[in-house]
């Protein structure tokens, strides 16, 4: 079977991700959501839309930390997201 490029679908497979893999305990790289969405949804999605997604999510009002740190990246210095999770929502 084929992988297919993600699409619009993509924030949401981004979400699932994160509701199922991810609390304070256990925190998620861009890659490591990439790498999920293709064993889970047969998607190939690109770790820079992680953080495209993550942060439509937020602007949403979705509860996501993350870590951001800077880099140098070509003369210039960089902001890179990592070690995402969703908090949990109890009912």
């Amino acid at each position: 079977m084929a992988i297919e490029r993600a699409g619009k679908q993509s924030m949401i497979m981004v979400l699932d991700v994160l509701r199922k893999y991810s609390d304070s305990e256990h925190k998620l790289t861009q890659q490591d959501i990439t790498d999920r969405i293709k064993k889970d949804h047969n998607v190939k999605l690109e770790p820079k839309a992680v953080k495209r997604n993550v942060l439509s999510l937020l602007e949403a009002g979705y509860d996501i930390d993350y870590t951001e740190t800077l880099r140098m990246r070509k003369g210039q210095e960089q902001a890179i997201m990592t070690d995402f999770y969703i908090h949990r929502e109890f009912k």
